[in-house]
């Protein structure tokens, strides 16, 4: 994060910590991947649900490394990284064309991989790349870096689905996306008005996103393989009052009742 280099790190997520069940399924690296180090940082975070969100998204996730010079992760779960699935593919671009980069000139800091000298440090630098102990530097340095994913609109990756005036909201990413997709259409079944939001990209978090889907229904559900790490940024951004409700499963996939028992 710090020298700026596009690398996209794949994790396969299982029970833990330590060794845990090495077979057994898992969402709890999902803070570790955005809070896991010292310091300020940018990094981005993909969350696939099927072997097709695989492909598509670790296509994207090499170009948002490219684009934003920030560590890109792909982080699925066990069930997910072992399931065998239809994949319609896209029809390949052009290699020629897809591997054009832009010429640098001596004026594009973005200049790395692209044929230009330049220094590389993970100390904090100034904007020539040279080390600094100057502290209004190096809050430059930080918010330069933070803000080149804060604000940039296609790392906000959702897709809503459902009932367009819900009671209920399900909140999922992962394989528990799956289980919330069956549990809307029990819920339907019931009369309850549902819809549901699914996560692609997680951090950056959805923040308006999830306020404005907030507003329109009584009761929020975020099924997790955890011990509940996105209900508490769900609970951060949610325009109140609602009723947020955490569903947990450990080492296995929650079935659908189980998300539907939870509004009882």
């Amino acid at each position: 994060a710090m020298t700026e280099t596009p690398i996209v790190i794949i994790d396969i997520m299982r029970s833990g910590p330590s060794t845990g069940m090495p077979t057994a399924p898992s969402q709890g690296d999902i803070l570790q991947a955005r809070f896991g180090s010292h310091g300020d940082y940018p990094i981005i975070v993909l969350t696939p649900a099927t072997v097709t969100d695989m492909y598509h998204l670790t296509e994207k996730a090499f170009r948002l490394a490219e684009k934003y010079l920030v560590p890109v992760i792909v982080m699925a779960d066990e069930i997910t990284a072992h399931m065998k699935e239809s994949v319609d593919l896209p029809e390949l671009r052009n290699k020629k064309k897809a591997d054009q980069r832009q010429k640098p000139t001596t004026k594009k800091r973005e200049c790395l991989g692209m044929g230009l000298r330049r220094h590389k440090t993970g100390l904090a630098h100034d904007i020539s790349g040279m080390p600094t102990t100057d502290s209004i530097q190096y809050e430059k340095l930080l918010k330069r870096l933070m803000s080149k994913i804060d604000s940039a609109k296609d790392l906000v990756c959702t897709k809503l689905e459902g009932d367009e005036e819900p009671e209920v909201v399900l909140l999922a990413y992962g394989s528990p996306y799956r289980s919330a997709k069956a549990a809307m259409k029990l819920l339907k079944k019931d009369g309850i008005r549902t819809a549901l939001l699914k996560f692609e990209i997680i951090w950056p978090f959805p923040e308006n996103i999830v306020k404005e889907i907030s507003k329109k229904a009584v009761k929020l559900i975020v099924p997790e393989m955890n011990m509940g790490h996105i209900i508490r940024e769900v609970e951060r951004v949610a325009e109140h009052p609602h009723e947020i409700i955490s569903v947990s499963s450990f080492g296995h996939l929650m079935t659908p009742e189980t998300i539907v028992e939870a509004l009882i």
